[in-house]
């Protein structure tokens, strides 16, 4: 996943805890930055259901919010496929509110510039094996980010490079809580697979699959699991399916040719 697109899913996932701290029009303006993104953005199909569930999200708080119903009373008509049309309602609603967005602006973007700081920071702790300093920045973070799934992702990402893996796990978990949808389900049956778990791991992307039954990825890395754990007839089947749903899948073709060659 690129940076941007992190980061996107990043203000998005800030939208909550912006608007119970009244920054109404900061939170509009990572609803517009995402927006822009998606729209610039190659995605794949598990990457663009996710974020079309994270703009509803998103833009629920917002509409849902006294505050900003008082100055701009108004419900934004969206769906999937309807970016753009979103994206210039958004932008007449920054516009009308420019003055007032200026300054909050400025707030979130020293809210945002502290926390990348303070993660930083921990980060060089893991890294020199100072765990317990990490954690100590680590919690402090998740207390004042308290919605942030995509932070305990890369905290989770940071540990598991160091080999940690019982701390990044936990920390998969805990973005799981608040995110139970396909992107975290996916990463962690990744990690799970990584560490041969695979009984765990079959459950996280099977659970993944249920919420998004037509992303092909989501049966090719479940194929894997079936590989490495030598369910060759599952794994069979799943790297079939994933063809089905995008017969053009190079990975998923070379999956089910190897599985054909090894296959007893």
């Amino acid at each position: 996943m690129s940076s941007s697109i992190s980061l996107a899913r990043s203000k998005l996932n800030t939208v909550k805890t912006l608007i119970r701290k009244g920054q109404i029009f900061s939170a509009v303006m990572c609803v517009y930055e995402a927006v822009e993104v998606f729209l610039k953005t190659k995605l794949l199909k598990h990457e663009k259901r996710d974020f079309h569930s994270r703009i509803k999200d998103a833009l629920s708080y917002i509409t849902s919010d006294k505050n900003f119903i008082q100055q701009y009373p108004l419900k934004f008509s969206y769906s999937p496929g309807k970016e753009k049309e979103l994206y210039l309602e958004l932008k007449k609603v920054i516009d009308a509110f420019q003055d007032s967005m200026a300054e909050e602006a400025q707030k979130e973007l020293k809210v945002l510039q502290q926390k990348r700081e303070k993660l930083e920071e921990g980060k060089e702790f893991v890294e020199n094996e100072e765990y317990a300093k990490a954690e100590s920045i680590f919690k402090e973070l998740l207390k004042d980010f308290p919605d942030d799934s995509e932070l305990r992702i890369e905290i989770s990402d940071t540990y598991l490079k160091k080999g940690k893996t019982d701390l990044g796990l936990n920390y998969l978990k805990k973005a799981l809580d608040i995110d139970a949808g396909t992107y975290v389900l996916n990463r962690l049956g990744i990690v799970l697979r990584k560490i041969k778990k695979y009984d765990v791991a079959e459950k996280a992307f099977l659970k993944a699959i249920d919420k998004s039954p037509d992303d092909e990825v989501l049966y090719f890395n479940l194929g894997r699991v079936y590989i490495d754990s030598g369910q060759w007839s599952k794994a069979e089947k799943v790297a079939q399916k994933a063809l089905e749903i995008n017969p053009s899948f190079e990975e998923a073709k070379k999956m089910l040719n190897y599985i054909i060659k090894n296959k007893k």
